[in-house]
């Protein structure tokens, strides 16, 4: 082959491209430059050569070097897919405003082009522009309507819309188009459990487990949380998915140190800066920093606030240092931290919907924290500490972390009181139930409901008569099908009332107005139990051995309540019913409540700021010693 001027460049690009369509991409990379050598506006090698990039994940060079193939001619419709391509790295590179421009360009020029509808319609979901990334999935499935990849995106879009039923059926229609899709079983079952749609439940699980065994890519790690309750399965998925999507840069891992200041640098990064449960869990904690001693930022990556958003003013104000990421791509968030300093980076988002794990990848401080957003392990080996307590996380279970736990000395976590301090009466009629008898309630999301949790709720039901279980409401479906299930048990589908989820009074009349708040598992209430205990309602939790199967545990152990803790299904029914039974004991649990929600550790902001920077301190004097992270005892 003949590399001299006189080269033909169209043969010689025919010649990279086979070497590209065999898999050597490396070699077709040094025919394509040497097609530019010849003809420095050849469109397809530059095109191509920023494909290769972005397959290296070199995202930057590839949104270069494919803009510089469009400018060889920016309206030609043969170029759509330069478009696409180009939408792309910008996705990847978090620049979505970016990413829609330019996948709409390529629509304008190819209007049946279905994959950038496609690929537009994630870069929307990403803006948090649900009803847009919905439009542009309907078009690509109607472009292309056998498309395993369509309507896994399409059941994404609609899960982040709450449309449970929907979401549903995409995903199953993803699993028929392609079995074994990556990630996709998890993503269904989630869906079905919003839906209590139960048929199957057991198997579905079975499969995911055993595929999560053999390192197949079975689930997301968020929506195991709902129906895994081995801690070691989890870690499984944890690790599968960071290696997939958010792998370690090894170019960013060196060993990183800022010089000493005299106040530890703490860097909270969420997308949840708003009206939001984290928010309302980390606000005590900026709001009581001392300021002495830290130096409190910000860093927020949401682009959502809604205009009387009471909680985004009050983070703005508790903080020394407020900064808007949401446009910044994740390398851009890195080089920004760095240049901050920050000793500490605090993860509050982890596994959920909304992360930014790229950022932690790409090491944004010498020290980085999974804390409270997550109650799992990140299964990343960039991710130093994890927050816990001797509950949620006990010696036996350490080995199912990736992380080093920081042990605090009461709860995981704190939350404030006032959150659902109002003292407004309301009548039980008001709140849609019966005048007198028992009121059970649960309040979590419907996704925590497993069959065989609802069959113990069932028997209490029947146990203690005119007794009644208040749930909330999700939508008509969710009601119809826990209703059906409860004529199936036996028990009368009116004896489940939904109440309607809220804030603020109505959400606190409605614990108010019952008697006892039965937990769900393995999945816990999370803030919602505390929520309960925080308006004077006794919580009946039973542990499992994950985090997320513990931490209505820790809770209660922060506020001296041991005896609402059991460890097997029978022991919960029965204690349910004794209480039940026993209006007497359940009148003193509620006094005891009272009384230790004033003086416990879970409703205590300072001392649990307190003990938090205490951890702070050791792990950042851990590592200026140039020690490796290790589990810490408060």
């Amino acid at each position: 082959m003949s590399e001299s001027p006189s080269a033909d460049p169209t043969a010689l690009f025919n010649e990279g491209l086979a070497h590209h369509q065999r898999g050597d991409a490396a070699r077709a990379e040094e025919i394509y430059r040497q097609v530019l050598a010849l003809h420095p506006m050849h469109f397809d090698a530059l095109h191509l050569l920023g494909v290769i990039a972005m397959q290296n994940r070199n995202f930057d060079r590839a949104v270069e070097l494919i803009g510089m193939a469009i400018a060889v001619e920016p309206n030609n419709p043969l170029y759509a897919d330069a478009y696409s391509n180009r939408g792309m790295a910008f996705r990847a590179l978090g620049k979505n405003t970016e990413a829609v421009a330019s996948y709409t360009q390529a629509i304008k020029l190819r209007p049946d082009h279905a994959a950038a509808y496609f690929n537009r319609a994630n870069a929307y979901r990403d803006l948090n522009r649900g009803a847009d990334a919905l439009a542009d999935i309907e078009r690509a499935a109607k472009l292309s309507p056998e498309n395993a990849d369509t309507a896994y995106n399409r059941g994404l879009s609609l899960a982040a819309m709450e449309h449970p039923s929907e979401a549903m059926n995409a995903f199953r229609d993803a699993r028929r188009l392609q079995p074994n899709l990556p990630y996709v079983d998890g993503l269904f079952l989630f869906e079905k459990l919003n839906l209590c749609d139960w048929l199957g439940f057991a198997g579905e699980v079975t499969a995911i487990s055993e595929r999560t065994v053999r390192g197949e890519r079975a689930s997301p790690p968020y929506p195991t949380l709902a129906f895994l309750d081995d801690p070691a399965l989890l870690r499984k998925t944890a690790e599968i998915w960071t290696n997939d999507k958010f792998p370690a840069n090894p170019a960013r891992e060196g060993t990183l140190s800022h010089p000493a200041h005299d106040r530890i640098r703490i860097g909270y990064f969420s997308e949840a800066f708003r009206r939001h449960p984290t928010s309302h869990q980390i606000l005590p904690v900026l709001e009581t920093h001392d300021r002495r001693k830290f130096e409190i930022f910000a860093f927020s990556y949401g682009s959502r606030v809604d205009v009387d958003d009471e909680m985004r003013p009050r983070i703005v104000d508790a903080v020394e240092h407020f900064v808007d990421i949401a446009g910044n791509t994740d390398a851009e968030v890195v080089a920004l931290s760095r240049r901050s300093e920050i000793d500490i980076a605090v993860d509050l988002t982890g596994h959920t919907g909304t992360a930014r794990t790229g950022i932690f990848a790409q090491r944004a401080a010498p020290v980085q924290v999974n804390a409270i957003g997550y109650p799992g392990t990140m299964g990343a080996g960039y991710m130093d500490y994890i927050l816990g307590d001797a509950t949620v996380i006990p010696e036996a279970a350490r080995s199912h972390y990736r992380e080093k736990v920081i042990y605090m000395p009461g709860c995981y976590h704190t939350a404030p009181l006032e959150r659902v301090a109002s003292q407004r009466s309301f009548t039980r009629k008001a709140i849609g139930l019966p005048p007198d008898g028992i009121v059970f309630c649960s309040l979590g999301a419907s996704n925590t409901i497993h069959p065989a949790m609802f069959a113990s709720w069932m028997r209490i039901l029947k146990a203690v008569p005119g007794s009644t279980l208040m749930l909330r409401y999700v939508n008509i479906s969710t009601a119809t099908n826990l209703r059906d299930a409860a004529a199936s048990h036996g028990v009368a589908p009116d004896t489940l009332v939904f109440a309607s989820p809220g804030e603020g009074t109505t959400y606190a009349a409605q614990f108010r107005a019952a008697d006892l708040y039965l937990d769900t598992a393995p999945h816990n209430a999370g803030l919602t139990s505390t929520d309960a205990l925080a308006a004077g309602l006794p919580v009946l939790t039973r542990t499992t051995p994950a985090f997320v199967g513990r931490m209505t545990a820790s809770q209660l152990l922060a506020l001296s309540l041991p005896a609402l803790i059991v460890e097997t299904a029978d022991a919960y029914e029965e204690r349910a019913i004794a209480l039940a039974q026993s209006p007497e004991r359940l009148k003193a649990l509620k006094a005891m409540l009272s009384l230790n929600s004033k003086s416990g550790s879970l409703f205590d902001a300072r001392r649990y700021t307190a003990a938090l920077e205490d951890a702070y301190g050791r792990i950042y004097g851990r590592h200026k010693a140039g020690l490796a992270p290790e589990h810490i005892f408060l």
